[in-house]
């Protein structure tokens, strides 16, 4: 019997982010979910369990913080934040409010064995 793919919703306002990354973990073996927007997120999240989001921090509407302390609030679910602005102050609040992993430029450096730890749960949290 084989093992089921880890689920990752990829949440980011640009399309072609969203679309890169999504590829790439659909291509290492990872079932993806995408969204444009918290609203889409929160739609995705409500529809199907995920074992990872992957998250932008800046979007347009409610931001990727927001939506990651939504998340801290509601699961367990594993975050990894993407940034273009890996500015301190970012990996800080991001890991303080409960990302995994903050920030991560796109593709997330460590890619696979990172993605894959985060989605299993052996990630170590902060």
């Amino acid at each position: 019997m084989t093992e089921p793919q880890p689920h990752i919703l990829v949440v980011d306002d640009h399309r072609e982010i969203r679309d890169l990354i999504g590829r790439y973990l659909l291509k290492n073996g990872f079932r993806i979910t995408t969204a444009e927007s918290a609203a889409a997120a929160r739609k995705a999240l409500k529809a199907a369990a995920v074992d990872l989001v992957v998250l932008d921090i800046m979007m347009p509407g409610e931001d990727g913080l927001s939506l990651c302390r939504f998340l801290r609030e509601s699961s367990d679910t594993p975050v990894i934040l993407l940034t273009a602005m890996a500015e301190d102050t970012d990996r800080v609040v991001g890991l303080e409010i409960g990302a995994n992993c903050s920030p991560a430029s796109a593709p997330c450096s460590g890619g696979r064995r990172r993605c894959r730890r985060a989605a299993t749960g052996s990630m170590p949290s902060g």
